[in-house]
């Protein structure tokens, strides 16, 4: 009489844990469909900053790269001028001859600052809305940065 109350206790422990493994093995599944089709951060590669669009890809780690200047007019890429010490830069589209800034810094540390603009918006959340509309919170038009 022992034997049928210990089996049904190990019938009832196994069915628990195929319940739970089938359980994990659904929420695992929904959530890789979920991730395959939502945008994902890695869509958001465009932003208005500093009076300018910018655009730029994603390397196989996640970091930014290819960061490039285009002209809210036109959409061409933007060429950047230095004045001649090197100390204030503009940017300027060849196209429509649209001038922005001069902002007083490198190339370099203009792209950096960027980069942390983008870098804070996929922090906070902010992203998914960034590439439909300019971001009032950076729409600076010169001076240092």
């Amino acid at each position: 009489m022992g034997t049928p109350i210990l089996s049904n206790w190990i019938l009832g422990l196994l069915g628990l844990i195929v319940l739970s493994a089938v359980f994990v093995l659904v929420a695992a599944v929904l959530s890789a469909w979920k991730d395959q089709h939502s945008p994902g951060w890695r869509c958001y590669r465009r932003d208005f900053f500093l009076s300018v669009w910018w655009q730029w890809q994603y390397g196989p780690s996640g970091i930014i790269r290819d960061l490039r200047p285009f002209c809210p007019s036109c959409d061409e890429e933007i060429e950047i001028d230095y004045d001649g010490t090197l100390r204030q830069l503009s940017l300027q589209c060849k196209t429509c001859s649209r001038r922005f800034g001069p902002f007083e810094t490198s190339s370099g540390s203009l792209k950096r600052v960027i980069t942390r603009f983008i870098d804070q918006k996929l922090r906070d959340g902010s992203w998914p809305v960034a590439a439909d509309e300019p971001s009032s919170s950076r729409h600076l038009t010169s001076g240092r940065v």
